[in-house]
């Protein structure tokens, strides 16, 4: 199997419910998760706690992050990834490493129009998988407002590949007019080796320009 992408995508991951965690070094590209072959139904699990009852704005006037239940439900929907509906794409052998930068720009047509924001890491088995998540930071932003963690959902389980994931989703809503800044960054505290890569510390970094009438 190829070491295509560390990171999870949700553009082709998360999409079709519970039924792809893409290869990628987790931040929405399916080719990670499966080496790039189609994704199939992995053995996900949901996270045993819910988060709030009630969806909540990281910032006054700022997009609606959607609870775990309303997450899973777009994911039934096959709602689209922010990369997905972005105009930029990227080659994996430039987002998988330790030092990655890339921004997407979406436009939308409405400000109701939901879209899943994610991140998702996979290891050679469960033991590795841990190890790297000790040793990884992962944050999302708003308007460089904190998303608190506890707002995403997050899976745990075995891709096609067998190897051992972890995905952090959640589901926008409600834009604001005009320009909104979702960030993604994922520190290396120490170095990471996932079983088929190393990962020096450091940090990825990844930048979403969402724009609405």
């Amino acid at each position: 199997m190829s070491n295509t992408f560390r990171r999870l995508s949700l553009a082709g991951l998360a999409l079709a419910a519970l039924a792809g965690l893409a290869c990628q070094t987790v931040t929405l590209l399916p080719e990670r998760l499966n080496g790039g072959a189609p994704p199939t139904p992995p053995a996900l699990a949901p996270a045993p706690t819910e988060a709030p009852a009630e969806p909540a704005a990281p910032a006054a006037g700022g997009p609606t992050i959607g609870t775990p239940r309303e997450t899973r439900a777009a994911i039934a929907d096959q709602v689209t990834g922010l990369e997905e509906a972005a105009a930029e794409t990227y080659a994996p052998e430039d987002l998988d490493r330790s030092g990655a930068r890339a921004t997407y720009t979406i436009q939308l047509d409405t400000s109701d129009t939901p879209l899943l924001w994610g991140f998702g890491w996979c290891a050679a088995d469960p033991d590795i998988l841990a190890q790297n998540l000790d040793a990884m930071r992962f944050e999302f932003s708003v308007d460089g407002e904190s998303v608190d963690l506890a707002l995403f959902d997050m899976v745990e389980g075995l891709n096609d590949n067998d190897q051992a994931c972890r995905l952090y989703r959640a589901v926008v809503y409600n834009w604001p007019a005009g320009d909104t800044t979702l960030e993604t960054r994922v520190t290396f505290v120490s170095d990471v080796n996932d079983g088929l890569s190393d990962y020096p510390a450091g940090d990825m970094l990844f930048t979403y320009v969402v724009t609405t009438p």
